[in-house]
């Protein structure tokens, strides 16, 4: 689209390509505005500076035949401070003889009054006039009374109380109007401050009047203080569970890359998400993880809450008449997060509550991420409308981890837990099958035990001992206690931890059973 001051075949100086390409497409020429355009804009921005005039006035600008709409509005925003600052309201034919000077031309002035009735004006005479009028009115503007009026009517279509600026215009002599306009100012800068703070905790008390009226600030500042210290902040992500430490595989791949995604662009193409998986997957992780993503992009609040927490919460706000107040502080964040939804199954109120989040936060937007442990489809007892939502958001599943991601959170607790990885015992633990990643570590942490038992570090061969049969019961040496150092195998065979016997502490012990 393109736009010009006159048609194409006008410009000079344009190549006749140009001319030919833009005479062929769509051409259309908008002419000045007339008469009932020019009312229409009038009084459309009457009506938003909220300023009312006697019958006839804004038609009476509206005669005036000008051609640029910006030139109009400097008429009306004349009228509006003249309006301001006068003791009586305008009247029609005063509104002409202020503007004329400006606006009128020779043909728009009315016509002279018949020799019969009046004495003719001459022409000097009527410009002289005119000359008057005109300085009368640039000093009345001038004045320090226009420069308050001015200021009332921006603040007042701003939507403040504007009482205070008012009473200096009963003032029978100038006053210093700057200095008062600019503490006006401050204190409208302070109402905002403290609009916004409250507005991001409780939408409803920020509408309070007193956010309005510059005479209230100390009011408005003991209101946010009240709602600061009732709501607090929500709670947040798990600083434990990032994206640096989720491990990546193939059964998580594309949870992970969902999930990253939501942190580049949040409340964008998955909103809500929804990462399905069974106990100790690691959705929680992810979910933690996607929450110090969003933080560390300085969106606040994130809210990240089990469903339990939030079926907790939910029931103490109502108990302590603080309901609404709960509700509002989970309905500013920026992102919300509910870990474990399939728990409100059986909580019929709790999930209602938790649906009238969710279509608040999508129609801002705002970002939504749950955890579920089966798909949607398989989920009864949540509502149907929520249950919907849930069915039409992207999801991301995770399935039990494979080999790779078994030895891959073998070697991270190792390192975590000793400074190194034990290659064997890494290789043994991730083709040992586990159904979860928290099987996994709670299978590397009994490891750890029957290690520190017998006093040596873990390794492949207790991991076996663990796994494929009974620990065997092994007390450390004591000053008063002799041992061969022999290890029994639940196999049955005879072992050592030293491989090679040298020497026996006592003869005694050199026979273990005569074999038949």
């Amino acid at each position: 689209m393109l736009a010009g001051i006159c048609l194409p075949g006008q410009i000079p100086g344009l190549d006749e390509r140009i001319v030919g390409i833009l005479a062929g497409g769509l051409v259309v020429e908008i002419n000045p505005p007339d008469f009932q355009t020019r009312l229409d804009i009038l009084q459309e921005r009457a009506e938003e500076r909220g300023c009312q005039f006697e019958s006839g006035v804004i038609e009476t600008v509206a005669e005036f035949a000008i051609d640029n709409v910006s030139e109009l509005i400097t008429l009306l925003n004349r009228l509006v401070a003249l309006e301001a600052v006068g003791e009586t309201s305008l009247t029609a034919g005063a509104a002409r003889t202020l503007l004329q000077g400006e606006a009128l031309t020779i043909e728009q002035r009315e016509p002279a009054v018949p020799a019969a009735t009046e004495p003719t004006q001459t022409a000097g005479e009527f410009e002289d006039f005119l000359s008057d009028v005109s300085s009368a009115v640039q000093m009345q503007i001038d004045s320090w009374e226009s420069h308050l009026g001015e200021a009332i009517e921006r603040f007042r279509s701003e939507g403040f109380e504007t009482g205070r600026l008012e009473s200096l215009l009963e003032q029978s002599s100038p006053v210093p109007v700057e200095a008062a306009i600019d503490e006006f100012e401050r204190d409208v800068t302070q109402l905002r401050k403290l609009r916004t703070s409250v507005a991001a905790e409780d939408p409803t008390k920020a509408q309070d009047a007193v956010f309005r009226d510059p005479d209230r600030v100390a009011e408005a500042q003991a209101i946010a203080g009240d709602v600061t210290t009732e709501l607090g902040p929500p709670p947040g992500p798990s600083a434990a569970w990032n994206f640096e430490t989720y491990v990546e595989s193939d059964v998580n791949g594309t949870a992970n890359r969902l999930a990253r995604q939501v942190v580049q662009s949040p409340a964008s193409d998955h909103n809500p998400l929804v990462i399905v998986g069974k106990t100790g997957v690691g959705k929680t992780h992810l979910l933690n993880a996607i929450g110090n993503g969003l933080c560390d992009l300085k969106l606040s609040p994130v809210a990240c809450i089990s469903a339990t927490d939030f079926h907790d919460g939910l029931t103490r706000a109502t108990e302590s008449g603080r309901l609404d107040d709960w509700l509002a502080m989970l309905g500013n964040v920026q992102a919300l997060l509910v870990d474990d939804v399939h728990i409100l199954t059986d909580k019929g109120s709790t999930a209602e509550r938790l649906l009238d989040l969710l279509k608040a936060l999508l129609d801002v937007p705002r970002q939504a991420v749950f955890t579920l442990n089966a798909p949607v489809a398989d989920i009864e007892g949540l509502p149907s409308e929520l249950q919907s939502v849930l069915e039409n958001a992207t999801t991301a599943t995770l399935s039990a981890p494979d080999r790779h991601l078994r030895r891959a959170l073998a070697v991270r607790l190792l390192e975590g837990r000793l400074g190194y990885a034990d290659p064997e015992l890494a290789d043994y633990l991730g083709d040992r099958p586990a159904d979860s990643a928290r099987a996994v570590t709670g299978l590397l942490q009994r490891v750890f035990a029957a290690a520190e038992s017998q006093g040596v570090a873990p390794n492949a061969m207790i991991a076996r001992e663990l796994i494929e049969g009974a620990v065997p019961k092994v007390r450390r040496p004591s000053a008063t206690m002799r041992t061969s150092g022999i290890l029994i195998s639940p196999s049955g065979g005879v072992k050592s931890r030293e491989k090679m016997i040298w020497n026996w502490p006592d003869p005694a012990d050199r026979l273990i059973e005569e074999l038949s």
